[in-house]
């Protein structure tokens, strides 16, 4: 209602509804990233930005892309 019932309260609307499934897919890879893959980098003393670049991205892409996947669904349904 704040919004008015324009365009901008259909977009702000839609993503909201897009926002969820992105973020929660994203946390749910980062937490399932290999163990073994992360001690592995704490053996070889990477620094946290290099851990996140080259191990902790990399692991976690797939389950993020499926998360903006649904998210798309979601907009599609969210829109009609």
């Amino acid at each position: 209602l704040l919004l008015g019932i324009g365009e901008t309260s259909k977009i702000s609307i839609v993503l909201y509804a897009c926002t969820w499934p992105i973020l929660l897919n994203t946390i749910s890879a980062v937490r399932t990233v290999d163990p073994t893959l992360l001690r592995l980098a704490a053996s070889m003393d990477l620094s946290p930005l290099r851990l996140f670049q080259k191990v902790i991205l990399p692991a976690s892409v797939p389950v993020i892309f499926t998360g903006i996947r649904l998210a798309g669904a979601v907009a599609i349904l969210v829109l009609v």
